[in-house]
């Protein structure tokens, strides 16, 4: 069974996590899990897309599993969701951050449904201690 493991660009809010970082992440997650990637890929340019996925999926057929580091990683396009859907079909899709393992589309909406209320709330831009007190402090 081949392994997967696929960097994307650092912005994945409300994180911001540099390739090799997301590497090691994954690597990591293998490893407990006794596992390693047979393939190890970037999909920076266009990955809301993931072209540079599929183009590989479809040269190597052996491919069983799909690591990302985070759920932060599935698009924000309705467009790159529906790409994003079509993974789950063939393939069984590992998030290595949240520990999580997906198989099932109904799984998979149920994630996209919390993705899409978590990316409405604000991020914190700056992080004035000042700021942060006054957010936590009870009125």
């Amino acid at each position: 069974m081949s392994i997967l493991t696929i960097q994307t660009g650092i912005n994945m809010l409300p994180w911001k996590i540099p390739q090799r970082a997301q590497q090691i992440i994954m690597d990591n997650y293998l490893s407990k899990k006794n596992q390693f990637a047979n393939i190890k890929t970037s999909a920076t340019i266009f990955s809301e897309h993931f072209s540079r996925l599929f183009m590989i999926l479809k040269e190597r057929k052996n491919l069983k599993i799909i690591v990302f580091t985070s759920i932060f990683q599935i698009p924000r396009s309705k467009t790159g969701i529906k790409v994003f859907k079509t993974l789950i079909e063939n393939y069984e899709i590992h998030f290595a951050l949240e520990n999580l393992i997906l198989s099932n589309p109904k799984k998979l909406d149920a994630i996209i449904e919390e993705l899409m209320i978590s990316r409405k709330i604000p991020t914190i831009k700056t992080y004035n201690i000042d700021k942060l007190y006054k957010l936590s402090k009870f009125k």
